[in-house]
C-alpha cells in the first residue's frame, strides 16, 4: 500500500521601505564531496568549487542507450555522433557507464507533433533517455517535448545547436561539463554531496555529529533572486530608476 502526502506551502511577503535588521552567523562553507575526491574551504572558510578533471561523480549514472532527436535539421547526422561521443568520454571520466554506440540519431520536424509523439511512444521503455536538439535555445518545441516526456514516462534533455557544437570542440570543456553534470542527473546519477568541512569541526566533534545536526529531519527552503541586468553608464549618471523588477523563485 502506498501513502502519497501533499505539502502545500502558503508565503506572504510584506514590504517595507526599510531593512530588517537581524542577528546572523556566517557559517563555514561545507565540504563538497565526490567518489574520488572532495573539496575543502580554506582556513578563511572561503571555498573555490572547481572540480578536478580526475574526480569522478558521487554516484555514476549507467546509460544503456540515448535516442537523440534532430530537430529541422539543426545539426548534421555526424555533428550529433561527435557531440554524443564528446559526452559519452566526458562521462566515462566522471565514472559513468555509457556506450556510444547505444545512440541512435533521428531527425523530425518540430512541427509535426504526431510524428514526434509516435516516436516517444516507441521509445517508452526501450531507451534511457530522449536527447534533443534544436536550432534555438527557446525553441517552441521544448514545451511539447516536455508534454510527452510527461506523458509517456520517457526522460528527455534538451540542448541547442550552439551548445551541442560547442561539446565537440576543445574551447567548449565548461560547456560539455554543464550538460553533462545534468546528463549524470536526469539518468538517476548524483554529482555530489555535501558534508560539514574539517575546518568547521573542534572539540571532539565528528563530521558525523555535524552532518546529523545539520541534515537529519531538516527540509531545506532555498529562495534565489533575480536582478535585472547592470544598468549603463549615462542611466547611472542621471540616476535613472531601474525598470526590471527582481523576480524571487
Amino acid at each position: 500500500r502506498t501513502i502519497t502526502v501533499a505539502f502545500h506551502f502558503i508565503v506572504k511577503v510584506r514590504t517595507s521601505d526599510s531593512f530588517v535588521k537581524s542577528e546572523a552567523k556566517v557559517l563555514c562553507a561545507p565540504e563538497i564531496k565526490y567518489k574520488t575526491a572532495s573539496i575543502q574551504p580554506d582556513r578563511s572558510g572561503a571555498l573555490q568549487w572547481r572540480i578536478s578533471p580526475s574526480a569522478q561523480f558521487y554516484q555514476p549514472a549507467t546509460v544503456k542507450s540515448v535516442s537523440l532527436v534532430i530537430f529541422d535539421r539543426a545539426i548534421s547526422d555526424g555533428e550529433a555522433s561527435e557531440f554524443y561521443r564528446a559526452l559519452a568520454r566526458a562521462g566515462r571520466e566522471r565514472g559513468m557507464v555509457v556506450q556510444e554506440n547505444s545512440m541512435k540519431v533521428v531527425n523530425l520536424s518540430s512541427e509535426l507533433d504526431s510524428e514526434i509523439e509516435e516516436h516517444f511512444r516507441s521509445c517508452t521503455g526501450k531507451v534511457s533517455m530522449i536527447m534533443c536538439i534544436t536550432k534555438d535555445k527557446k525553441d517552441p518545441v521544448h514545451d511539447f517535448v516536455k508534454l510527452l516526456e510527461a506523458r509517456h514516462k520517457v526522460l528527455t534533455q534538451h540542448v541547442c545547436r550552439q551548445t551541442a557544437l560547442a561539446c565537440s570542440n576543445r574551447g567548449g570543456a565548461k560547456t560539455l561539463e554543464n550538460v553533462l553534470l545534468k546528463f549524470n542527473v536526469k539518468n538517476g546519477g548524483v554529482n555530489h554531496t555535501v558534508s560539514a568541512a574539517r575546518a568547521a569541526l573542534g572539540g571532539g566533534t565528528t563530521q558525523q555529529d555535524i552532518n546529523g545536526r545539520l541534515f537529519n529531519g531538516k527540509m531545506f527552503v532555498g529562495f534565489e533572486l533575480s536582478h535585472a541586468a547592470a544598468q549603463c553608464f549615462y542611466d547611472r549618471q542621471v540616476a535613472e530608476k531601474v525598470k526590471e523588477p527582481t523576480v524571487v523563485g
